[in-house]
């Protein structure tokens, strides 16, 4: 947020006012909101199946973020713009269609992490969209059983 201390106040004429912001303030890491996207009528909520990017992690425009399990379809979710990826749903969540799952901070620079990979060992349940979950409950069939033929073999 730009606060009235930031901002000077430049002259040009009797007329005109500008507003000048020094190019040394660190405005340029604004935090864009990553919601989850609407993916028609029917469907109102999601699993996050994957994330591409891991916490604290740079990301590029138009690369994927994560991927978006729903009863219906698997969606994949890319970057709108470049910056750092911060979380805020975790992979295997269930989320509203509209919420907001990360942020991207815009000309930031990534934390210095260890050069391992952020690991995302999904529980074996996690491969599932809602409706398999809602069908292995009624009829009391464990999925993990259940050899998938979904994409990265999912029980579909």
């Amino acid at each position: 947020m730009v606060q009235k201390s930031h901002l000077r106040l430049v002259t040009a004429g009797s007329d005109r006012l500008f507003l000048y912001l020094p190019t040394t303030l660190s405005l340029l890491h604004m935090a864009i909101e990553v919601k989850v996207p609407s993916m028609g009528e029917s469907i109102s909520k999601g699993i996050i199946a994957k994330w591409h990017v891991a916490d604290g992690a740079s990301v590029a425009k138009g690369k994927p973020l994560f991927d978006l399990e729903t009863d219906k379809i698997t969606s994949e979710a890319v970057a709108e713009a470049d910056g750092v990826v911060r979380h805020k749903a975790a992979a295997g969540d269930e989320v509203a269609i509209g919420q907001i799952v990360a942020l991207i901070e815009a000309g930031a620079a990534p934390a210095a992490t260890s050069s391992a990979p952020a690991a995302s060992a999904p529980a074996a349940d996690a491969k599932q969209s809602p409706a398999v979950a809602r069908l292995a409950a009624e009829t009391g069939v464990n999925p993990a059983t259940v050899s998938g033929s979904g994409k990265d073999g999912r029980v579909t």
